[in-house]
């Protein structure tokens, strides 16, 4: 999986398999502040965050991957 860096009000799931996941945005802090659920058809990720550094966490079955990013102004 790979993420466009830096972030500003959206991000795209890049290689990940195809069919439904999870997703779950954290702060630094280990705060949810988003989640969802993405398909084959939207793997566009939209938020309003603030700047800083995010991580973003991506469950499809047994495949659990973990990304940090950073939202800038």
């Amino acid at each position: 999986m790979s993420l466009q860096v830096p972030a500003q009000d959206y991000i795209s799931i890049i290689g990940m398999p195809t069919g439904e996941f999870n997703y779950v945005i954290y702060s630094v802090a280990g705060q949810v502040v988003q989640s969802g659920l993405l398909n084959d058809n939207q793997r566009l990720i939209e938020f309003s965050l603030q700047a800083g550094v995010y991580f973003i966490r991506v469950i499809q079955g047994d495949i659990i991957l973990t990304r940090k990013f950073v939202v800038k102004d």
